[in-house]
Parts: structure tokens; sequence; C-alpha cells
């Protein structure tokens, strides 16, 4: 992605962190990267973002690291590719549906329904137990487009995996039911 932009000529600057490597709620290293021709006064105006990271966070990042290189990194794509797959199938029969076949980060969106916005789901199901989040927080130039997905964490254990898929399968199925006679 940075050479395709590099390619393009314009200048830019990425703040990103390791939240989608490791979830590991707010214990996160914030990182910046920016074009090669940069002109960007980086230092100056983003050194919270640089100075953020206490030796703590930093010490437990160092060894995600070497563990993500000694085999760690493939073991959680593995186990996330399975609880992907869980996710996808237990939704084959419902109205809702993964909206990416690819599954490369920790979170997944579950595209619902069109009569359903993440905001009521995501109020239900918490009352129901499961932890997901509404995603119009991460679609900032156009909320709404949010409204149509909710944002599930795969890097959990399978069998977590597997009872929340349940939940949502019979969640969804319910509502289908619902809306079918709520139009009858």
């Amino acid at each position: 992605m940075y050479a395709l932009l590099d390619e393009t000529g314009v200048e830019w600057i990425m703040i990103e962190d390791t939240g989608k490597l490791w979830p590991l709620l707010e214990l996160k290293l914030g990182f910046i990267s920016h074009s090669r021709q940069c002109s960007f006064d980086i230092v100056e105006n983003l050194s919270d973002v640089l100075l953020s990271v206490s030796p703590f966070v930093l010490s437990l990042i160092t060894e995600f690291a070497a563990d993500a290189r000694d085999g760690g990194y493939e073991q959680i794509h593995s186990l996330i590719r399975r609880n992907h797959t869980v996710l996808d199938e237990a939704l084959a029969d419902t109205d809702a549906s993964l909206a990416s076949r690819s599954c490369d980060v920790s979170v997944t969106l579950v595209e619902l329904p069109d009569h359903l916005s993440s905001r009521s789901v995501w109020r239900e199901l918490r009352h129901a137990g499961l932890h997901t989040l509404p995603c119009d927080p991460f679609f900032w130039a156009d909320k709404r487009q949010g409204e149509r997905y909710l944002r599930v964490a795969l890097s959990r254990d399978t069998p977590v995996i597997e009872k929340a898929a349940a939940l949502l399968r019979d969640y969804f199925l319910s509502q289908r039911l619902g809306s079918a006679a709520r139009t009858a």
C-alpha cells in the first residue's frame, strides 16, 4: 500500500497502531509511516503519537513481535482464518453476512440486513451478553455507511467464536421472522 501511494507522487502520512496485529485493548504502540518525499514536520506535529508509549507496552509489543517472528504470527492467522470460517458458516442461512471474504486482520465486519442498524443490534446483543461494536465510528467520512455493519473480534479461542456465531445466527434468524411478521 505504501509503495502504491508513493507511485502516485502524493505526500502522505499514515498513523497506525499494533491493535490489529495484537488486540490487547489499549496496550498498543502507535507508529507513523510517510511518503519518501514527505515535507511535513512530522516530529514537531506528531510527537504526541511518537511519545505515547510506556516502557511496559514497548516491552510487551517487543515480546509479541519476537513471538510472531518465531511462528506465532502464522499461529494467530490460522486461528483468525478458522474463526472467520466458523462465523461465515453460522451466518450462511441468515440475512446477515460477512462483508469480506478476506480474513487478514483480527476483526471482521458483519453486514446487517437492510431493516437493521448497527446501534440497535449492538444494544440488543450486548444485553444478551455478546460484545460486538457498531461501525459508525469507523466510517468517518459517512457514519451512515457504518450503520450497515457490526465489528466482531476474531482473535479469540474458537469455542468462544462458536458460541458467539451461534448467538448471532439465532439473533438474525429471529429478526428475519420478526421482520416477516411485521410486514404480514
